[in-house]
């Protein structure tokens, strides 16, 4: 796990993964996507802020771990598809 990164499950198990950045610079980083995820090839990025939700795009599961980079304050929701 990287410092300063909070990851936490969802309301509903196996579906959704939040991530926040709290660093000031903007960085590139790969999660490993939790064990029950297997199968998963595609997730959808959606950014959650206090003005809402808005989808970002997918992003391709290699490995079982997704590569994203975040910027500072930065909150995403993963949605396995």
């Amino acid at each position: 796990m990287w410092p300063n990164t909070k990851v936490s499950d969802a309301a509903e198990p196996h579906s959704l993964l939040r991530l926040v950045r709290l660093e000031f610079l903007s960085h590139a980083k790969t999660w490993k996507l939790p064990a029950d995820w297997t199968g998963v090839r595609t997730v959808q990025i959606t950014n959650v802020s206090v003005d809402g939700a808005a989808l970002v795009g997918t992003a391709e599961v290699k490995d079982g771990e997704v590569a994203l980079t975040l910027a500072p304050g930065q909150a995403v929701v993963i949605t396995a598809q």
